[in-house]
């Protein structure tokens, strides 16, 4: 049994023969690998059949697989930041409007459904989601969604921003600011520093909070440095 026998659709066949060589693939097609319901099926009845141990990371099926696998689970980390704006629309607003969200229900389906599919491999403590909150467990539910991200999917410059946006819209300033800081003094080179103000905006719209709310935030600690 090859790769070529595969019983995947026409989007994964673009991309298996590029991962097989070991270059970087495409994120899209990589995300549709990771959440096709025909295609995981198939790579892992396809290691079965091969009769492949994880530990052969070389080996082209295990290869896609372990692919697939991180591409699921960069899919869930965005799932879990949209599910925790979505608990955070249930909490009475100190700043801002409402967070940018699907229904809770709708969001908390595709969180269940992607879990499922990564199954044992995620920690234990990640294989459940927040039940839709009430306005007095809302907060800590959106802090608990974002956390599980980070664990689930890496911490990343852009996920600092979600706690920080989270905190602000909560009233708590100090905690977002502190978190600006620390991703401005990451942030070396200028180029960084002009991705993070782009990241920051789009972050604070999808949070409800003006464009400007986290770029604000992310210029004090530079600013202070020159004092």
């Amino acid at each position: 049994m090859n790769l070529s026998d595969l019983s995947l659709c026409s989007r994964a066949r673009v991309l298996l023969p590029r991962l097989v060589a070991g270059r970087v693939s495409d994120a899209a097609l990589a995300r549709h690998v990771g959440t096709c319901p025909r295609c995981r099926p198939g790579l892992r009845a396809a290691r079965a059949q091969l009769g492949v141990p994880a530990s052969r990371a070389e080996d082209p099926t295990a290869y896609v697989l372990a692919v697939v696998y991180a591409a699921g689970r960069a899919r869930l980390g965005a799932l879990l930041e949209e599910l925790a704006r979505a608990c955070a629309a249930f909490a009475p607003r100190a700043r801002g409007g409402a967070p940018r969200a699907r229904p809770l229900g709708e969001v908390r389906a595709d969180v269940q459904r992607l879990m499922r599919r990564l199954g044992p491999r995620l920690d234990a403590r990640d294989r459940s989601c927040p039940m839709a909150p009430d306005p007095v467990r809302a907060r800590k539910a959106a802090r608990e969604c974002l956390a599980a991200a980070e664990r689930v999917a890496g911490a990343t410059p852009e996920r600092q921003l979600h706690r920080a946006a989270c905190a602000l819209a909560a009233g708590d300033a100090a905690t977002a600011s502190a978190l600006c800081s620390g991703l401005v003094a990451e942030a070396g080179r200028a180029s960084d520093r002009a991705r993070l103000a782009r990241s920051a905006a789009g972050v604070a719209r999808a949070w409800g909070l003006s464009a400007t709310a986290l770029a604000a935030l992310l210029r004090q600690p530079a600013a202070a440095g020159c004092n």
